[in-house]
């Protein structure tokens, strides 16, 4: 499994304002099981970069290779709908991906905690809850990559700590693809960093060297 990006370069234009270039001519590639980190300031092209490397936003230029399962971007934007009930959003993602979703529900409900409410509508959810049953029903999907965009905590501490315990296990074996600007995260949960700025990306840097990079670039920012 692999993931290649060759010469990416992303533009979004409108009527409303002139062309603007998120990413530059990106180049990278990400192995099989490999944990890499994605750092930038807000508005350095992360989300977008996240799309393009789940397949789910064409680049405008160059080409994009994925050997392999990618999650959607996981993360502040889930994948929920208001509409449907925590069961009913398991079954509609089971479908997507073309899987049973009978597992996944008994194993969902257990270890979110959510009770009587996963039949409930989320949109009568608390935050707390919503963000408990979008983490567990990603991370129950078996992906080659996992895909995260900004991923947030889902609890209190003693339920993040459940929370932690899970995703520990399910990316041992994959890949993760980790973009946020909270270096402590990524120091957290990655092996290898790649840092963005002002849509160009750098070299692949050992971890703390690329915080340590990327924290130089936010002093001379600010």
């Amino acid at each position: 499994q692999m993931i290649e990006l060759n010469n990416i370069t992303k533009r979004y234009s409108s009527k409303l304002f002139e062309s603007r270039e998120v990413l530059k001519n990106v180049n990278l590639k990400i192995e099989k099981g490999e944990k890499v980190g994605f750092l930038g300031l807000n508005g350095a092209g992360k989300t977008t970069l996240c799309k393009i490397l789940c397949g789910s936003e064409p680049p405008t230029e160059g080409e994009i290779k994925i050997n392999g399962t990618t999650s959607w971007p996981i993360g502040i934007f889930d994948s929920l709908s208001n509409n449907l009930t925590g069961v009913e959003n398991i079954v509609f993602i089971c479908t997507v991906f073309d899987i049973d979703p009978r597992p996944l529900i008994t194993q969902i409900s257990e270890i979110s905690k959510l009770g009587d409410m996963i039949d409930k509508p989320v949109s009568t959810y608390s935050s707390g809850m919503r963000a408990r049953l979008a983490f567990f029903l990603a991370f129950s999907i078996d992906f080659d990559f996992y895909v995260c965009d900004e991923i947030t905590s889902v609890g209190d501490k003693n339920f993040s700590s459940i929370a932690d315990k899970f995703f520990s296990e399910v990316i041992k074996e994959r890949g993760l693809i980790l973009c946020s600007h909270i270096t402590q995260k990524i120091l957290k949960n990655v092996d290898n960093v790649f840092v963005l700025h002002r849509g160009t990306i750098s070299e692949k840097f050992p971890v703390q060297e690329g915080i340590d990079y990327y924290n130089q670039l936010t002093n001379e920012n600010n």
